[in-house]
C-alpha cells in the first residue's frame, strides 16, 4: 500500500506497557456525495498466504435519509456509485506495482 505509520520508538518502552504489539489497525471515514454519506477505510494486520500483511476494509454507507429508495433501478443506481468510490480507493491507495498482480 502507498500507507504507511509507525509509533515512535519510545511509546512501547513506558514502564506499564507491552513489548509487543497484537494488532494495529488504523482507519479513517471520508464523506461521499455520491451515494450521500461516507466512505469507511479500515486497515489491519492480518495473514495473507501465511504471511503477515495488512487487510484493507471499505465500506460506501448510507444512512436513513440517504438510502435509495427500495426500487431495483434506484438500488442498482446506488451500488453503481458505490462500486465507482470502491475502484477509485483501491486504484490509489494500493502500491502501483502490486495492483498489477490483477490484471
Amino acid at each position: 500500500m502507498e500507507i504507511g505509520f509507525d509509533l515512535p520508538q519510545r511509546f512501547p518502552e513506558f514502564k506499564s506497557l507491552g513489548k509487543d504489539f497484537s494488532g494495529m489497525r488504523l482507519a479513517f471515514d471520508l464523506d461521499t456525495s455520491d451515494p450521500k454519506e461516507h466512505l469507511i477505510t479500515e486497515l489491519s494486520q492480518g495473514t495473507i498466504n501465511g504471511q503477515p500483511g495488512f487487510i484493507m476494509d471499505m465500506i460506501v454507507r448510507s444512512t436513513q435519509g440517504n438510502c435509495p429508495e427500495w426500487e431495483i433501478e434506484t438500488i442498482s443506481a446506488w451500488l453503481e456509485s458505490a462500486h465507482e468510490i470502491h475502484r477509485h480507493a483501491f486504484n490509489t491507495l494500493i502500491n502501483p506495482a502490486f495492483a498489477r498482480t490483477f490484471q
